[in-house]
């Protein structure tokens, strides 16, 4: 039982450091400046009302792409760990590669890792993914790279 509060403190820790610090995302949705990022599949759309609804039953289930990219989101901010994140976003990104949020964060811990031109592939494939992504990557890519 404790484990499942200190697990569900470190997602609202995680959503509350990731939307100040970076201005990238939140814990339900991807937001860029406080503006929701729509994503037309059905699936995602069902992802982010049943974490709203329950943030709980994201804890909790290895078959969920969205978790694995919440998991990462949480080992980024906790101390940083942008490597360790880079393995949950690879292991949500198996479950689902068509999810273009898990790609945004992937290419957003790739920037931190200084590890630019991969960043770059994660961040172009989000936008392909889903365009609305589009002002946030060229936010980023201008706050992290000077050519």
């Amino acid at each position: 039982m404790k484990e499942r509060y200190i697990n569900t403190a470190l997602v609202c820790l995680v959503a509350s450091v990731v939307v100040m610090s970076a201005g990238c995302t939140g814990a339900m949705l991807p937001t860029g400046g406080g503006t929701r990022i729509p994503d037309d599949n059905l699936t995602h759309q069902q992802w982010y009302s049943q974490h709203e609804e329950n943030p709980d039953k994201y804890l909790y289930n290895p078959e969920n792409p969205f978790e694995w990219t919440l998991k990462g989101m949480a080992c980024a901010a906790s101390g940083g760990n942008h490597e360790g994140a880079l393995e949950y976003y690879d292991t949500a990104i198996g479950l689902d590669p068509e999810f273009g949020f898990v790609y945004y964060e992937k290419g957003f811990s790739l920037l931190n890792l200084k590890r630019y031109d991969e960043a770059k592939e994660c961040f172009q494939k989000a936008v392909e993914l889903n365009p609305d992504f589009k002002p946030l990557v060229e936010k980023d890519l201008r706050c992290f790279v000077r050519d």
